[in-house]
């Protein structure tokens, strides 16, 4: 039990002199009482929302989890790893249609990823890490809802994309 657990209707019921404890008067201050009863439901919400924020941050353990837990919290496919194309290859992306194109690297382990400053394309090798997404969950998941999910616990400066697997 929470210090801000109260049962305020009880309360109010406790805090009047026995003397004046009848079924009417009851009956008045609970509905005098039961905007507070809402208030403090709501700063319960609030506080439960702001308390599983403050217990993740940007591990990978956690964003997965948070991404499963709120677009596919049944099969839990979600899964965020590393970006590997940084010294194999590059992958690049055309945004509005998601065809994939994939560059072979030089073979050197200190190859420089390619970086295309073209409006409309993202290269991946200057990517820290993917999210990827079953293929099936494609049109139900709101992106821009799941974009602001993953900026508010990735770290600041890290970049991302979100691919669709099959």
């Amino acid at each position: 039990m929470s210090k801000y657990d109260v049962e305020y209707k009880k309360l109010a019921v406790l805090l009047l002199p026995i003397c004046l404890r009848q079924r009417t008067l009851i009956a008045l201050l609970s509905v005098l009482v039961t905007p507070v009863q809402w208030l403090s439901e709501r700063f319960a919400e609030y506080r439960a929302m702001k308390d599983m924020r403050l217990k993740h941050n940007g591990q990978v353990c956690y964003l997965r989890g948070i991404l499963n837990d709120q677009f596919d919290p049944v099969a839990r496919r979600i899964r965020v790893t590393d970006n590997e194309s940084q010294h194999a290859a590059v992958i690049i992306l055309r945004r509005l249609l998601h065809p994939v194109l994939r560059i072979d690297g030089r073979g050197k382990a200190g190859y420089k990823a390619l970086r295309i400053y073209r409006r409309g394309w993202e290269a991946t090798g200057a990517v820290g890490f993917v999210v990827e997404i079953p293929q099936e969950l494609r049109g139900t998941i709101n992106e821009q809802e799941l974009q602001a999910v993953v900026n508010t616990y990735k770290l600041a400066g890290t970049r991302y994309f979100i691919n669709y697997y099959s």
